[in-house]
């Protein structure tokens, strides 16, 4: 499965790029009852999962490649094309949500705690090309996120898995979260606000923990 384009540069710069607008009743719609993808979907032959292997002490003579799961690679394709619908839901009060929202929130949070780690970091669109590109270790990020429930609920989950070389897994982290949706009956710019407020929450609540346990595990590297 291949990394959209935008999420090559994002990765490539480890840093938020121009945000991407979309509006919060595009992307609330586009995003009911998204089904969860296994992890290494398109990655690895069905049926074959890695086995965990230990952790080295550190990496730093070690390369680096970054690739997308077939979630993030989701989100990202809803969220591109959501983008360009923006301007009519404004009008109304739905401002913000492309900068709150975006997959470089999650890039940008979490790859600077690991890349440095490393000898070198690159982009990767499978583990076949992150592997003939030399790469000693590959970072598979992962992120979701589903309004449930007839919208009334959001769940979301975001992680990171590293493989070697030989395609075992030396670390997994991942945090899940599932809330309420809020909802404003009465104005239809408070919806719009709300929702954003919601979609914002749900992706602070796993990322922001990960990036903990990120720090933790890789604290001695």
């Amino acid at each position: 499965m291949k990394t959209p384009a935008r999420l090559f540069a994002v990765v490539l710069t480890l840093a938020i790029g121009a945000p991407l607008a979309v509006s919060v009743a595009e992307n609330n719609f586009n995003f009911a009852n998204q089904q969860v993808h296994p992890l290494y979907e398109g990655l690895l032959p069905s049926g074959v999962t890695p086995k965990a292997a230990p952790l080295p002490a550190d990496f730093k003579t070690a390369k680096l490649a970054v690739v997308s799961s077939a979630n993030f690679n989701r989100y990202v394709m809803i969220w591109n094309k959501a983008s360009g619908r923006t301007k009519a839901f404004s009008l109304l009060g739905g401002i913000g949500l492309g900068e709150a929202l975006g997959p470089d929130n999650v890039t940008a949070k979490l790859l600077p705690l690991v890349t440095p780690h490393f000898s070198s970091a690159f982009a990767a669109s499978d583990l076949a090309d992150a592997r003939d590109k030399g790469a000693d270790y590959i970072l598979v990020v992962d992120y979701w996120c589903s309004a449930i429930n007839g919208g009334q609920r959001l769940k979301t989950r975001a992680g990171v898995y590293l493989l070697n070389a030989q395609l075992d897994e030396v670390l997994a982290l991942h945090n899940e979260s599932e809330a309420p949706m809020k909802i404003s009956l009465f104005a239809p710019w408070n919806v719009l606000k709300d929702q954003e407020v919601s979609f914002a929450n749900g992706m602070a609540a796993v990322v922001d923990p990960l990036a903990a346990k990120i720090k933790a595990a890789l604290a001695g590297g």
